[in-house]
């Protein structure tokens, strides 16, 4: 019998880190209001209905376009003009609710940043990736590859015929250990229909680090290919190399995995928010409706607080465990609502460059169980998104680690038979 080991925590999580910048914006605001704000108006995000044009809206309200978001979806981004409008929330609502009335909005929200990393070892944890040069063998035979029983899982399934969306910051596609396992992708970052890992040299987020999320969804999507090595997998790059990312425009990335035939959504970004963003939180509700199983990763701040998406209980929220397998990563959330945790600390992975690196992280792990999902896919293809999850997260049996946290491992083989 074969087993792939995942488990499950009571602690409290801590995930890529994932900043928010809420802006906005009024229609009517009081002098001593305009006074303080420095000059800032509220910028919010509106999608504009089929058959209709932005520019009206431009002429119906005193707003401009703040820049670009996903024209190719109709989204926009747009900020008051008249500057006596301070950008607080209370005012942006107050102005997305007005907006919503035209014939022309489909939505409108206040604009909404999801970031992977508020700083540099957010991205990866402990630091830069080690570099584990170019042979394959480091991927396909580490430690994690006999932790989870894989060589035994894959006579069992190997994913073939399920397709697992990844959300991340693009991929390199001419990666050796992602050739053939590629479906065409989308770049809702520059809005164009190559989702390439790119560097801009730049940096965006004023951390003190220059594009240090690069490579981090070539990793993820191997990761996939690890566990699963027939599925397909869908590149959507929804996060610039500093991890940076808007919500609404990976609403619009989640609704067109869903329209694209993914089994699974992989998402390694989260926010302390709740509810999130409407807009976001309504596409996850949407692709779960649909039967697609939504796995997302619990944060790397490792304290307790909830984070956002993963925290949704149409998500699997997956933590990080130790290499020996006996406790929680020390940077990963916790919580009782992170549902399992898997291998998270020297996972080797690829990298660009045709290269291998090691890494630590929730990212690291969500993959993982992101794989076992399409295993159990294609070995029920029957299943609702509902069982495949509860195959996943129920089917545990308690382990005792020399620690006061609790976790659970799963049987790969029960799992893959569960039909209720």
């Amino acid at each position: 019998m074969c087993r792939m080991i995942l488990k499950h925590s009571l602690s409290i999580f801590r995930f890529f880190a994932v900043l928010l910048l809420v802006s906005s914006a009024t229609l009517t605001a009081p002098e001593a209001l305009a006074a303080d704000c420095g000059g800032t108006r509220a910028e919010i995000v509106v999608k504009v209905e089929a058959g209709h044009s932005v520019d009206e809206i431009l002429a119906a309200y005193p707003v401009e376009r703040a820049g670009p978001l996903l024209e190719s979806h109709r989204l926009f981004l747009l900020r008051a003009t008249d500057p006596r409008y301070c950008g607080t929330n209370q005012w942006s609502d107050k102005l997305a609710d007005t907006l919503k009335h035209h014939p022309a909005v489909n939505y409108a929200e206040s604009d909404l940043r999801t970031d992977l990393s508020d700083g540099r070892f957010h991205a990866w944890p402990d630091g830069d990736p080690d570099d584990a040069g170019t042979d394959p063998l480091t991927w396909t035979s580490q430690p994690a590859v006999t932790q989870l029983r894989l060589g035994d899982a894959h006579k069992i399934s190997r994913g073939a015929g399920a397709v697992v969306a990844v959300l991340d910051t693009g991929v390199e596609a001419t990666h050796p250990a992602l050739a053939g396992r590629l479906l065409p992708g989308y770049d809702y970052v520059d809005d164009d229909s190559t989702p390439q890992e790119m560097t801009n040299g730049v940096d965006d987020d004023a951390d003190g680090a220059i594009d240090e999320s690069y490579g981090h969804g070539t990793f993820v999507s191997g990761t996939v290919a690890l566990v699963a090595p027939e599925a397909k997998i869908i590149p959507m790059r929804v996060l610039d190399s500093d991890g940076r990312g808007n919500a609404p425009v990976v609403a619009e990335a989640i609704d067109d995995a869903v329209a694209s035939g993914a089994d699974v959504i992989n998402m390694a970004f989260g926010s302390p928010l709740k509810p999130l963003n409407n807009r976001l939180r309504d596409a996850i509700k949407r692709a779960r409706q649909h039967g697609v199983v939504v796995v997302a990763s619990a944060g790397n701040e490792g304290g307790q607080e909830e984070s956002y998406p993963a925290a949704m209980v149409e998500c699997i929220a997956v933590g990080a465990e130790t290499a020996d397998r006996q406790g929680w990563a020390s940077f990963s959330n916790r919580g009782s609502w992170v549902d399992v945790t898997a291998p998270g600390t020297a996972i080797v992975g690829p990298f660009p460059g045709g290269r291998y690196a090691r890494w630590n992280g929730t990212s690291v792990a969500a993959p993982l169980v992101s794989g076992q999902a399409a295993l159990i896919v294609t070995a029920h293809p029957t299943l609702d998104a509902g069982k495949v999850t509860a195959a996943i997260t129920k089917t545990a049996t308690m382990v005792k680690p020399p620690s006061a946290d609790k976790m659970y491992e799963i049987n790969v083989p029960r799992s893959l038979t569960t039909t209720g």
